[in-house]
């Protein structure tokens, strides 16, 4: 019971650390979130990248904001642990739309 509750709780802060970033990157650039979906590698456009670059098991959202009065998109991926060495750079976890 124990191992559950534990596996359940880093899933979970694994996914808020996700969104805390993706929040904090659409501020950052002057944006206002409107919707976080997670979603599959297959269903992304990470779909082609290399196994290396975007591993099926890593954490994929799509995510809608407003910029300057339009809606736009982006994707990310985020890494499915909660720590890597090396981080993966900024460049290889977004893509905007």
């Amino acid at each position: 019971m124990i191992i559950i509750v534990c596996v359940v709780f880093i899933l979970q802060a694994k996914d808020e650390k996700h969104r805390n970033e993706i929040t904090n990157v659409i501020e950052s650039k002057g944006g206002l979130v409107i919707s976080i979906e997670s979603s599959r590698k297959s269903l992304s456009p990470f779909k082609d990248f290399s196994k290396k670059r975007a591993n099926k098991n890593d954490d994929y959202y799509f995510v809608k904001y407003s910029i300057e009065k339009q809606t736009k998109t982006a994707w990310f991926k985020g890494d499915n642990a909660l720590y890597r060495d090396p981080p993966t750079p900024d460049t290889d976890k977004w893509i905007f739309e």
